[in-house]
């Protein structure tokens, strides 16, 4: 053993054992000797980045981008300071950095946010303000997410510093990106919805910086609803720049809290009244009696309905309580008038003020923001938007310790501010007694509420009907430049429409009242004593009650009223919202429409008789004061009173009262007045507004079909308004060189007005038949007021009397007419009734007209033919019935063909004068003028679809003769009607026999219309083998010349085979009269 070990230890390294160099020998090398035994080579690297020129895009310490971004990361918070401050720099100088690399920029920069070193926080604001002043503000919308991700971050951070900047930082996003300082203009949003509820929950727990705390909870706030045309739009009106905005109203779709399902009716309800007509406020209300049980089954029942134990629980909104504790920390407002010569001492006095107004503005955006929310609307996004029932009965305290109203002497200096305040919390109170606040809450508290609101109107709406100025004005702009820019007193229209609103909220708590839910928490809330303040404080601001102005238009606060006046009426203005403009939307009454626009008519004249009668007299009348000053409002307001007119469609109606003593007042805006001195008379205002079935003119003329009663003044009236300011009477006023006189009807309009008079309500029996039958003469025989301006006024006037005589003979051959002539009592059958009734009404018209001047020949002509197409298809074989039509038809001939009937309706002159010419031109191109209406032939078939020349226009209107002729006998008698046209147009050709082709004047009418005859009876096929043997009535127009009355077809051939053959041989005729013969000669082998 002991040798054993003795060898291991030999064996063993020592420590620090010296090596034994020998003699002769190389050095050994130390334990610790480095081997450097290595080779080097040389490497060739074509190209260094980093050693060549950075280029022309870096700072003045020749720095490019990418330095500066990796900069971002450095350690040394002075380098990411100047890192910062050296990007501002670079983009400031070369935009093409910022429009090629925001990306980079964007995700580099916002960490700096959060960074723990004030000063870079501060120069990435600095940075972050110059970027939302460039034109790169909308591209940056697209990183909103990211932006917001560090808002919030910087919000919740432990650091108090941090959070103050991030709170900086959020104030500046909203204020450059969600306001009007916005480059683009257009309301971006940074936050979604849930992002700003969030962001909003979290600003609510901060204790300082208070002031900017609520600017951005306002912001955050801002009801985004939806417009007219469908787009989401942004903002708050009452924020904007401008004094006279309006507030956020409530959407048209804002859901009604007991129709979405929240609240659910099964479960016993413990709250039982009393007594339902309990005088004070406070006996009205039982206490309901719960005990344990119910609250551990979830029967306990809250004021809107719900079941659930949940929602007897609801939490406080950290809102509610944020802005309520603001608002007891505020101090007062001075009562009376207050030194402004120290801007400091005036803006620290005025600023108490100002946190209400802020404090205020957030609680009525929330309630909004809630009312838009839709089923899951009182907590959006886990946040509660609605206050709990404590936290109203904490606003129900402020009222009762007369904390609100706010109390400012008439002529004090913050009265405007104090004013915006307590408006904008009557709607806050409002909005809660509707139901926007917790479940549970106490009908006796909301009730408290909504008649602490109504108590406010009353005593600030007598100062709103003055309008008085106040001293405010200047205190307010003086004191807001410190408050921010974003926040503005309510003046002016903004006032007005503020209290509006809140007249809207209260008037939809009476129309829960009188609906199906009742035992709601707003379904007992207006006793009878308030009702009858409430149409008190709604007719005072709705209308002039003392008279002071005689122009109603001049009434700002009774025009922006109409809405609401209109909605408790019943006549629905939201079918007419469009064409409302902006004063007038800014005070629509957005609670009463989704309500479904009842109707209060019953009670308010109930409470206050004369009231609806004073606001639709004053609609009436303004139309006249308006006159064309304002088309957009005229229209609103014949809308309103078109509604009226069918709804006093019902006899005996209040409507039908309201309608009987509105409508007399129209008579001036409908016709005008006369000017004095003799001068002819003014245009009316109906005639200087925008023509169209959808503009004032298309709205009056349909007003007009509901007229009550119609006497011969009123129908004299409207008859000179057509017949003076159609396109017919007005062809000479104006200048030359434009198109449409100043002041003009339309003509649908004047079509309208026309069947109003000739086809009212009334039946058109007696005397007022023959009065109707007067005014549709006076139309007819209408001329230009003065000598036509131009070829295009002269087409256009006859082409809307073709219209208004096409309307006339529609009205002569309705059922109405006949009915009222006493022609449906004749023992005949449906179509000799409307036979008859060409002969015995229309025939008779058109022979005034003829006699009223040649120059309505060609009209009457058109007049006869509009009645022969409304008269049954003659196609149709229909019995020979037993009129005598034969003596009729000779009237008609003599009247409108033959010479010496006082000059041709084929207007066969061969030099035609202006309104012949204008007469031609519209028969030719107006399709109610095509003889195809009436069984003849087509004028453009048989023209090939050419252009119609105005030299044929002879041959149109023989053709539309015709037809008229042909359609006014049954199918079965057309043979004998086609004999007695011939044989009636060659004895007028022989009466001119005796003079010479040479010499005669003019053309023959009867050659035309020989020439259409014979189309025509070879187009049906009629027969002539019978010619000879007319009936006696028949032939009794033929009496004075018996030889023609028994010549057969042949004979008359030959006869007029001769005469075409003199007139072609005849020399020195005009080119007409050649035309005329020509067209006669090539088909008369047919005849």
């Amino acid at each position: 053993m002991g040798k054993r070990k003795g060898v291991m230890a030999r064996q063993a390294p020592k420590d620090f054992a010296k090596v034994k160099q020998k003699v002769g020998k190389k050095k050994k090398a130390p334990t610790n000797e480095t081997n450097v035994d290595f080779r080097a080579k040389q490497v060739n690297i074509l190209a260094q980045t980093a050693l060549h020129e950075k280029g022309e895009e870096v700072t003045h310490r020749k720095l490019g981008l990418v330095e500066l971004l990796a900069h971002m990361q450095h350690h040394s918070a002075r380098v990411r300071r100047d890192a910062l401050v050296g990007l501002k720099e670079l983009c400031s100088a070369h935009d093409g950095v910022v429009a090629k690399n925001l990306a980079r920029i964007v995700e580099a920069t916002t960490a700096m946010a959060i960074d723990l070193h004030a000063e870079v926080r501060t120069a990435f604001r600095s940075f972050q303000t110059w970027l939302l002043q460039t034109t790169f503000q909308t591209a940056l919308m697209a990183f909103a997410s990211m932006l917001a991700l560090q808002v919030r971050s910087a919000l919740s951070h432990v650091n108090s510093e941090v959070r103050g900047d991030g709170l900086a930082l959020l104030e500046l996003y909203l204020s450059r990106m969600d306001g009007p300082g916005n480059v683009s203009g257009k309301a971006s949003c940074l936050l979604s919805e849930a992002e700003a509820l969030k962001v909003a929950d979290s600003l609510c727990q901060m204790t300082s910086h208070t002031e900017l705390v609520l600017s951005c909870l306002q912001r955050l706030m801002q009801v985004r609803g939806v417009d007219g045309s469908g787009e989401r739009t942004g903002g708050d009106a009452t924020t904007a720049a401008t004094v006279d905005s309006a507030s956020v109203s409530l959407d048209e779709s804002m859901a009604d809290p007991w129709e979405q399902g929240e609240c659910n009716s099964s479960g016993p309800n413990v709250h039982q009244f009393l007594s339902d007509a309990a005088p004070t406020l406070y006996s009205a209300f039982a206490v309901p009696q719960v005990s344990l049980q119910s609250i551990l089954d979830g029967h306990i029942r809250g004021a809107c309905g719900s079941t659930t134990a949940e929602a007897a629980l609801q939490d406080d909104s950290a809102i509610w309580s944020f802005c309520l504790r603001t608002w007891m920390q505020a101090g007062e407002l001075p009562e009376g008038l207050v030194d402004l010569s120290n801007r400091a001492t005036s803006g620290a006095i005025a600023s108490h003020g100002w946190t209400k107004l802020r404090c205020v503005l957030v609680l009525e955006q929330a309630l909004l923001r809630a009312a838009h929310g839709g089923a899951d609307r009182k907590n959006a996004h886990g946040v509660m938007l609605t206050p709990s029932a404590a936290q109203v009965a904490t606003v129900v305290n402020m009222v009762r310790r007369k904390e609100w109203p706010l109390r400012v002497d008439g002529a004090g200096t913050f009265r405007a501010l104090a004013d915006s305040v307590n408006l904008r919390m009557a709607r806050v109170c409002l909005l809660l007694a509707l139901g926007n606040a917790a479940v549970d809450t106490s009908q006796y508290h909301a009730r408290i509420l909504l008649v602490a609101a109504l108590s406010f109107l009353e005593e600030i709406g007598p100062t709103l009907r003055e309008n008085r100025p106040t001293a405010s004005g200047v205190a307010s702009s003086s004191s807001a430049g410190s408050m921010g820019s974003d926040l503005r007193v309510l003046a002016g229209t903004a006032r007005a429409a503020s209290a509006l609103h809140s007249l809207d909220l209260l008037w939809s708590c009476r129309a829960r009242n009188s609906g199906t839910d009742r035992g709601t928490l707003s379904s007992t809330l207006l006793s009878s004593e308030e009702l009858r303040r409430l149409v008190s404080v709604t007719a005072l601001l709705a209308a002039d009650s003392k008279g002071e102005l005689s122009d109603p238009s001049k009434d700002t606060l009774g025009t922006m009223s109409i809405p609401l006046t209109a909605s408790l009426l019943g006549l629905r203005p939201s079918t007419a919202r469009g064409s409302a403009f902006r004063a007038i939307s800014a005070a629509w009454p957005d609670a009463l429409a989704a309500a479904g626009e009842p109707s209060f008519l019953e009670d308010i004249e109930l409470q206050r008789p004369g009231t609806a009668t004073a606001w639709v007299s004053s609609w009436s009348k303004m139309l006249w004061y308006l006159g064309a000053s304002n088309p957009q409002l005229t229209a609103f307001l014949l809308s309103l009173l078109l509604e009226l007119g069918r709804q006093a469609a019902n006899p005996g109606s209040l409507y039908e009262q309201l309608f009987l003593k509105a409508f007399p007042l129209l008579m001036p805006f409908l016709v005008g007045q006369r000017a004095g001195g003799g001068m002819e008379t003014l245009p009316p205002p109906l005639a200087l507004l925008p023509s169209g079935t959808t503009g004032a003119q298309g709205l009056t003329a349909m007003l007009l079909q509901h007229l009550p009663k119609l006497n011969e003044s009123f129908v004299a009236s409207l008859t000179r308004l057509v017949c003076r300011w159609s396109d017919v009477g007005t062809a000479g006023d104006g200048t030359s060189d434009s198109k449409l006189a100043p002041a003009r009807l339309g003509p649908e309009c004047c079509e309208l007005i026309l069947e109003a008079v000739l086809q009212g309500k009334q039946s058109g029996c007696g005397k007022l038949l023959t009065l109707r039958l007067r005014a549709a003469l006076a139309v007819l025989a209408t001329t230009s007021h003065a000598r036509p301006l131009s070829a295009a006024r002269v087409l256009r006037a006859q082409q809307t009397a073709l219209q208004l005589a096409d309307r006339i003979a529609g009205w002569l051959m309705s059922d109405f007419t006949l009915a009222a002539a006493g022609l449906s009592a004749a023992k005949l059958g449906y179509d000799d009734q409307r036979c008859l009734a060409v002969q015995t009404l229309a025939w008779p018209l058109c022979k005034q007209l003829c006699m009223a001047g040649h120059q309505f020949a060609p009209r009457s002509l058109c007049v006869l033919f509009f009645c022969a197409a409304r008269l049954p298809d003659s196609s149709s074989i229909r019995p020979a019935g037993s009129l005598e039509w034969g003596m009729f038809l000779g009237d008609v001939f003599v009247t409108l063909v033959a010479r010496k009937g006082g000059g041709s309706a084929l207007l066969c002159n061969c030099q035609p004068t202006d309104d012949e010419r204008g007469m031609a031109e519209a028969v030719a191109v107006s399709p109610i003028c095509d003889a195809s209406r009436a069984g003849g032939l087509s004028w453009k078939a048989l023209l090939g679809n050419k252009d119609l020349c105005v030299s044929e226009i002879s041959g149109r209107l023989a053709r539309l003769f015709v037809a008229a002729w042909m359609r006014s006998v049954p199918v079965g008698e057309w043979p004998a009607a086609y004999e007695l046209l011939i044989k009636l147009c060659l004895r007028e050709l022989r009466s001119t026999r005796d003079h010479e082709p040479a010499v005669t004047a003019g053309r023959c009418p009867s050659v035309p219309v020989l020439t259409e005859a014979i189309m025509f009876r070879n187009e049906h096929a009629l027969q002539t083998n019978e010619w000879g043997n007319l009936r006696s009535e028949v032939a009794a127009c033929l009496s004075s010349d018996p030889v023609l009355l028994v010549c057969t077809a042949q004979m008359l051939r030959e006869e007029l085979r001769g005469r075409c053959a003199v007139e072609r041989e005849a020399v020195d005729v005009p080119v007409q009269r050649r035309s005329d013969w020509q067209a006669l000669e090539a088909v008369v082998q047919l005849l």
